[in-house]
């Protein structure tokens, strides 16, 4: 898309609205600008567009790669007709329901100019026109009102800073109530309005005159900072750290910010427990202090009742060494009978060692016994791997739980549990606390649960470290698989990611075979640059890969020269290039792009993580994604869910695998430079792995085996549970 950069704006009529949608407003019409012959197509979130009404639009004039000349509207402001016709004009337009041409002569013979006024200030004065009873009369001014409360919250909102998207979630959230919420609980926003955020709201509050030791202001901040928290990984946050972030983001005395933090505690806004270190306090929310608790007396529970197989296991278990055709070491053996003797347990283990070989010998025993089994995975391509490596079905966890879009919650739960004798979930690394909480209140009293991951990668995106904790409780009984058997003759991957593992530098061969390279650049643009030669043409050329679908470029962060931002919008150009047809904010998509989704969508069926690629663009920024096979469409609103994925995240990378990966390593991502998070990233591709960049980066992440530390009681709350007595309560 090539846009004018010069600032415009035109005033006009409104001829047709050509397209609108309902839930956010972006509509695309017809301007025929006054004093002139030329007619513009307007885009933008204008709500309340009716045919024949005057506009003042101020944007930018774009050419669309599909649609042609567009003026892209920023702002805009309804003019009111200040004639007699046009006053009429204006009501026949059809901006008032029930309102047609006859009715319209009559008002405007009735009060003239002064129409619009007595609408707006004595609208019973309309029961003086022939043809409007009070029934006629409640439903025009409802029109009337709902198209003013739109303009006017849009309006309001766009001069605080609020883009058209924004404000119109913000409508769509309060309705004729927006304005006055806004300005009254501006940090009410923040709470109700996805994507506001405190700083956006704060900022939006002051230039309203809010004082800067308001109490709404600092219990926002701190309510923010908390969040913040959360979205680091971490289930509560030390009160002290708290405070001090508090005073740096809201600039005020830290006594203040005590208080305030006190304040929300004793309005049960938070929950505060003494932690393990004398003195500290962890601060919560309260909806995760609860799961964690719930998470711990679940699996506590869970554990002391008697294995779904129990003495029987013995009759099955000389026969599992060759059941469907599986070889077990006595290794492999230990852990399928550790997991059908007790009811709860973990086998945890590197790439390579046999953990698929186990899963399916516990579904073969499963299944000559005739036990109920349920197979899932966090993520729909870890359950597809899971079912084709099996050859039973199996689920995304969501979908286990059976996910309800329309009440955002599980059908399944403790009024109706699983169906199910034994439950094994793959990929437990990425469960968070509040799915583990959700997976242990839908598992029948009597089923077993196995789970299966890798504890040396990455921590979850969500709260916690729940297969971590499990792990290091020493509460259940668990299995770490060593002995590696995947590796194809010659092949590096799975070699020099257990290296990696074990604190030792990769090894790498260059030979034409080889699957794994190391090569070194010490400057970020000499980076930069050979990470696109490789993607764009070395590792196309020498190993029949498509850039475009099977070469994923993972890095550690988001910012900076070799950020998975830059990496795109310079993958983009080289692998995709043309004009871009659709432009929303940074992002600008053509068809043909690869994209991510970045949150769960339960009515669309995607999630966290998923990749597709943009097939169709149509107008009013709807797009069509393919992900999996399957077309997902995008109204204009969901955009944001979407991000360009030619480089992504390690940590948005994990549960998916790629025929190849390039990882560039740069000094520049020090502090994420970590053991699991080069090892999770090695682990990620089957055929081709290729680093690139510092050797003192590289071995900054070999030898930094420091876990990030994940604040919470969830370890400490599972030693606690399985010491206390049954029936003895949390305490």
């Amino acid at each position: 898309m090539q846009t004018d950069a010069e600032l415009k704006t035109y005033e006009g009529t409104l001829q047709h609205v050509v397209y609108t949608n309902e839930q956010n407003h972006w509509s695309v019409a017809r301007l025929k600008v006054s004093d002139s012959d030329r007619s513009l197509t307007i885009v933008g979130i204008i709500p309340g567009l009716q045919p024949g009404e005057q506009l003042r639009v101020t944007g930018r004039e774009v050419i669309h790669g599909r649609f042609g000349p567009q003026f892209q509207v920023e702002s805009f402001q309804p003019i009111v007709p200040t004639t007699e016709d046009g006053i009429r004009r204006y009501l026949a337009s059809g901006v008032l329901s029930g309102m047609g041409k006859v009715l319209a002569e009559r008002i405007v013979e009735a009060f003239g100019i002064d129409t619009l006024r007595v609408i707006d200030e004595t609208p019973q004065r309309l029961l003086e026109i022939e043809g409007i009873g009070r029934k006629k009369l409640k439903k025009i001014l409802k029109s009337w009102g709902a198209g003013r409360a739109a303009r006017e919250t849009l309006v309001f909102l766009r001069g605080h800073g609020f883009g058209p998207v924004l404000a119109a979630r913000v409508y769509e959230q309060y309705g004729a109530r927006a304005v006055t919420i806004a300005r009254e609980q501006p940090y009410r926003l923040a709470r109700d309005v996805a994507g506001v955020g405190f700083v956006i709201a704060d900022r939006m509050a002051r230039s309203l005159g809010v004082a800067e030791d308001d109490p709404d202001r600092l219990a926002a901040g701190l309510r923010h900072v908390l969040a913040a928290q959360v979205q680091e990984g971490h289930v509560a946050y030390p009160w002290a750290s708290l405070v001090e972030q508090g005073v740096r983001l809201l600039g005020v005395d830290p006594l203040l910010v005590d208080a305030a933090l006190a304040e929300l505690e004793r309005d049960r806004q938070v929950r505060v427990e003494a932690a393990g270190e004398p003195h500290e306090r962890l601060v919560y929310l309260p909806h995760l202090h609860a799961a964690e608790v719930e998470v711990a007396e679940r699996l506590a529970a869970l554990a002391r009742g008697r294995s779904v197989l129990g003495a029987r296991i013995h009759e099955f278990l000389p026969g599992v060494r060759t059941a469907a055709g599986i070889s077990l070491t006595e290794e492999q053996l230990d852990a399928v009978q550790l997991a059908l003797s007790h009811r709860v347990s973990v086998i945890t283990g590197g790439p390579g060692v046999g953990k698929t070989t186990i899963v399916r010998a516990i579904v073969s025993v499963c299944r000559r016994m005739g036990l109920r089994v349920e197979l899932a995975a966090p993520t729909g391509r870890a359950a597809k791997r899971l079912t084709e490596a099996t050859g039973m079905g199996a689920r995304t966890i969501h979908r286990l739980l059976e996910f309800d879009p329309g009440t955002g919650s599980f059908a399944r739960g403790p009024g109706r549990p699983l169906d199910a004798e034994l439950v094994l979930i793959d990929e437990t690394s990425m469960v968070d606390l509040l799915l583990a909480r959700d997976l242990l209140a839908a598992l029948p009293p009597t089923a077993g649960l196995v789970l299966i991951g890798d504890a040396d990668q990455l921590p979850s995106v969500g709260p916690g470290r729940v297969l971590g904790d499990l792990l290091d409780s020493g509460v259940f009984q668990s299995c770490r698989l060593v002995r590696v058997f995947r590796q194809q003759e010659g092949g590096k991957i799975i070699e020099n990611a257990h290296r990696i593992n074990r604190g030792e530098l990769p090894e790498t061969s260059h030979t034409d075979e080889a699957d794994f390279y190391l090569v070194q650049r010490e400057d970020p643009a000499a980076i930069l640059a050979l990470v696109e030669e490789l993607v764009t043409k070395r590792i196309p050329r020498r190993f029949g890969l498509r850039p475009d679908r099977d070469i994923q470029v993972l890095t550690p962060m988001y910012r900076g020269v070799v950020g998975a931002d830059n990496l795109n919008a310079r993958l983009q150009a080289l692998i995709n290039p043309g004009e871009s047809v659709l432009v929303r904010g940074s992002l600008a998509l053509r068809p043909g792009d690869r994209v991510m989704q970045l949150v769960n969508d339960y009515e669309k069926g995607v999630f966290n993580g998923d990749v597709g690629t943009v097939v169709r663009i149509l107008e009013g920024d709807r797009i069509t994604v393919e992900i999996d096979g399957a077309p997902v469409e995008y109204e204009a609103a969901d955009l944001d869910d979407l991000t360009l994925a030619y480089a992504v995240t390690v940590h948005k990378a994990q549960g998916s695998e790629y025929p190849a990966v390039v990882v560039p390593l740069t000094a520049t991502h020090w502090p994420l430079l970590q053991r699991n998070l080069l090892y999770t990233a090695v682990t990620r591709g089957k055929k081709l792995v290729v680093l690139v960049g510092e050797r003192r980066a590289l071995e900054r992440a070999v030898r930094n085996d420091r876990i990030r530390t994940r604040h919470g009681r969830l370890l400490a709350r599972l030693r606690e549970a399985a010491n206390r007595p049954p029936g003895g309560g949390a305490g």
